[in-house]
């Protein structure tokens, strides 16, 4: 993904999938935002991008994210 050019249609949908997935790892206490952001960090996101992307997630999003079902 780039800034420089919109997301396509299949980028949209792994982004918002791989964010759920985060949500339930943090719900379930097997990771933390903090890990999370320090990750996203290391592969080039700035700490603008991932706060103001997990402040979104955390206030947002992830409190409505149901729990993986077990299986």
């Amino acid at each position: 993904m780039s800034i420089e050019q919109p997301m396509t249609e299949f980028e949209k949908q792994g982004l918002a999938i791989g964010q759920m997935m985060n949500c339930q790892d943090v719900n379930a206490g097997d990771r933390t935002y903090e890990e999370l952001m320090q990750e996203d960090m290391s592969t080039g996101a700035t700490w603008e991008q991932v706060s103001e992307m997990y402040g979104f997630l955390e206030e947002s999003f992830c409190p409505h994210v149901l729990p993986e079902p077990a299986q």
